[in-house]
């Protein structure tokens, strides 16, 4: 991570959460994260009314998040890249 801009490893972050978004969108799911990329932050958060359960199938198939109440967050970090949104997406699609 140190030879990794600092700029360009939040524009990946930003453009890794809108692939997610819109992908758990396009799925139907509703998020209670902002929309808007500047106010979202590097997580994705939707609903869910299992949010432990469905972290724990999520896990089973390598897809790690947070449940949180209600929700279900999906954090982005400078390592991740676009296989971990696609991954995640899977995974819901075969769990949800």
């Amino acid at each position: 991570l140190e030879t990794v801009d600092a700029r360009a490893r939040h524009e990946r972050v930003r453009a890794l959460t809108a692939q997610a978004d819109a992908g758990l969108r396009a799925l139907g799911l509703t998020l209670a994260s902002p929309s808007a990329a500047l106010e979202r932050g590097p997580q994705v958060a939707f609903l869910d009314a299992d949010p432990a359960g469905l972290a724990r199938a999520l896990a089973e198939r390598g897809v790690v998040v947070s449940p949180r109440g209600e929700i279900v967050r999906v954090a982005f970090h400078g390592y991740s890249d676009e296989g971990d949104v696609e991954r995640l997406l899977r995974a819901v699609r075969e769990v949800r």
